[in-house]
């Protein structure tokens, strides 16, 4: 028998003994690590996929609640007027000499309050976004974990 006969003969009869190894229950190392990872990606991706079905109810409660009672959105416009005296600079600003016929403590309108009805939609649209976002990954991590757990067995 040639060298090159031997050598065959020897990886040939290793091989049973490598597919032996490597089909017991516990199998290698590797398996082991790619079963726990893949169940650590599964676990992850449902919690954040219940993370976000979460957060997504509480935009729409939020927003069911503004419907409910719209003077709720006087806290943003309050928030709003602090932050940036829109209010207070535009009054300044078309400021009128007294007028004769002007009553006091007249009604104005504020800017504010109609600013705070275009950012709290816009805030909700932004988290309704997220929390869709937070399902679509979760799922899709939770699937490809489960799937990657069931390549390794």
């Amino acid at each position: 028998m040639a060298h090159y006969d031997r050598e065959r003969e020897r990886r040939h009869m290793e091989a049973p003994m490598r597919a032996r190894i490597e089909d017991e229950p516990g199998g290698s190392v590797t398996e082991g690590l790619g079963r726990m990872v893949g169940l650590a990606a599964a676990i992850l991706g449902f919690v954040v996929m219940i993370a976000g079905v979460v957060f997504g109810l509480l935009v729409l409660t939020e927003a069911w609640a503004l419907y409910k009672e719209p003077a709720r959105i006087e806290r943003i416009a309050r928030a709003v007027e602090k932050g940036s005296n829109i209010d207070q600079a535009l009054s300044s600003a078309v400021a009128k000499p007294a007028d004769a016929n002007a009553q006091p403590g007249g009604s104005s309108v504020k800017v504010s309050y109609m600013l705070a009805w275009f950012i709290a939609p816009a805030l909700m649209f932004v988290c309704g976004a997220l929390s869709f976002w937070a399902v679509t990954a979760g799922g899709n991590l939770a699937l490809k974990g489960l799937q990657s757990r069931r390549a390794a067995t």
